[in-house]
């Protein structure tokens, strides 16, 4: 049994978790340009359309994510407008 390496040392927030994500997604793309640059005059049609396609799916992903992202903090400001305006922003939580 393998013992996987924590991400998060805390209980992340949504926002934490989105963008560890786009991180990881942008370092893929990247692994993907650096080895085309280096192996491109190697690879035959099918390594060069597995790339294409890995890359556009990649692509879609990091869109999709930041798309996520901005919901997010779109929702942030919401709520955080409206306990400032219910008075409630100085208030702890019951937990």
């Amino acid at each position: 049994m393998v013992i996987q390496k924590r991400i998060f040392k805390h209980y992340p927030e949504s926002s934490e978790v989105v963008d560890h994500l786009i991180s990881k997604t942008e370092k893929k793309l990247n692994d993907l340009e650096e080895s085309k640059s280096i192996g491109l005059k190697f690879w035959n049609e099918t390594k060069f359309a597995q790339y294409d396609r890995d890359r556009y799916n990649q692509k879609e992903l990091l869109k999709s994510l930041e798309d996520l992202k901005k919901e997010i903090d779109y929702h942030d400001m919401l709520h955080d407008v409206g306990m400032e305006m219910s008075g409630q922003m100085d208030i702890d939580p019951d937990f």
